[in-house]
């Protein structure tokens, strides 16, 4: 004999509509992890001209007993997964534990979701208590709230960059919504509060973005240098490129102490050999302090009377840079939507 009953998780009425609610849940780790630990999990969603329901539909058999998510009403679900810990502002590879999801990314399922959050395949109690918000600022609030009770306060800022950075944008840490008919402003959470940070984050992506424009107008002189059309004596080549690595390196240093003064670094930064524009190993590497391996190969070569290796490592280079450039672009270009919608709120 089987048996099902439908439970009602949410029911957002029209009067709601246009409205982005969702919900927070935090889960901090037991025995034999690293002490505070813990998992932040975030889901929001639109709701719909007519409203919008959650529920769930629980069955049982004599074999087995499952839970069925179903929603409707609901436009742009997405979600983001934090597992991070006090001590996680001095791990510079802590950001890997960040996660964007849509339902795409989900398993094709958007009631799964917007139920059970990032990563997450069942709404068991045990994965965190999810505290529902009605409303872009009553997110907020509750987020805080929730990083605070976990003594998680100060890395607010990287959640907040996380969220409105990442949704419905093309990263490759994350993808634009599809179906999507609402414009970012009806998407983004913006906290006024945030202002003077979100004015020194876009303070030092235009630094990056102006690193970038220099080093590929530093190669682009280079291969022209190369030729007949260049300005510099043959017997200086090899010369002249070493110069041009070198105010290469400089570049990419200061784009590194640039980039770790962001509250989210992967939101703006690729290194290079990275991203949808990495080039494959082994390549002319102007972030390695080992001029040898940086560049020794192509330097050789030009020595030996011969431009076709290093044209094309500056060829390559600088696709790569113009990827890591836009890659920046997009992320400034959000930061500034962003930055509009906290002088509104």
């Amino acid at each position: 004999m089987s048996t099902e009953t439908t439970e009602m998780i949410k029911d957002f009425p029209a009067t709601q509509a246009g409205n982005r609610v969702g919900w927070v849940s935090t889960m901090q780790y037991g025995e034999g992890c690293e002490p505070g630990l813990t998992q932040i999990n975030m889901v929001t969603a639109t709701v719909g001209s007519e409203g919008a329901k959650l529920s769930h539909r629980h069955c049982e058999d004599e074999k087995s007993k499952y839970t069925i998510s179903n929603q409707s009403g609901f436009l742009a679900i997405s979600g983001i997964v934090a597992t991070i810990s006090p001590r996680a502002l001095n791990e510079p590879m802590f950001e890997t534990n960040f996660r964007y999801a849509t339902p795409e990314r989900h398993g094709n399922y958007d009631g799964i979701l917007l139920s059970n959050g990032v990563g997450q395949h069942t709404p068991d109690s045990d994965r965190g208590h999810r505290e529902w918000a009605t409303g872009p600022s009553d997110l907020i609030d509750l987020l805080k709230q929730k990083m605070t009770d976990a003594e998680l306060a100060e890395l607010y800022p990287k959640m907040y960059y996380l969220f409105n950075g990442t949704i419905d944008q093309e990263y490759p840490y994350s993808e634009p919504l599809r179906g999507n008919e609402l414009g970012i402003e009806d998407l983004l959470m913006p906290d006024s509060a945030m202002r003077n940070t979100t004015d020194e984050q876009i303070e030092i992506v235009r630094s990056i973005l102006a690193q970038f424009e220099s080093q590929i107008l530093n190669d682009e002189k280079m291969k022209r240098d190369l030729t007949v059309f260049g300005t510099v004596e043959a017997s200086d080549i090899a010369d002249e490129f070493e110069g041009s690595r070198r105010r290469a390196h400089e570049s990419e240093l200061e784009i590194t102490e640039q980039m770790s003064k962001l509250a989210l670094r992967r939101l703006v930064y690729v290194p290079t050999g990275q991203g949808k524009s990495g080039r494959s190993w082994p390549y002319m590497d102007a972030s390695e302090s080992n001029e040898s391996a940086a560049f020794g190969q192509e330097l050789h070569f030009l020595k030996e009377q011969d431009i076709s290796n290093t044209n094309y490592q500056l060829e390559q280079e600088i696709k790569e840079l113009s990827g890591r450039s836009a890659f920046a672009r997009d992320a400034y270009l959000r930061l500034e939507d962003l930055r509009q919608a906290e002088s509104q709120c």
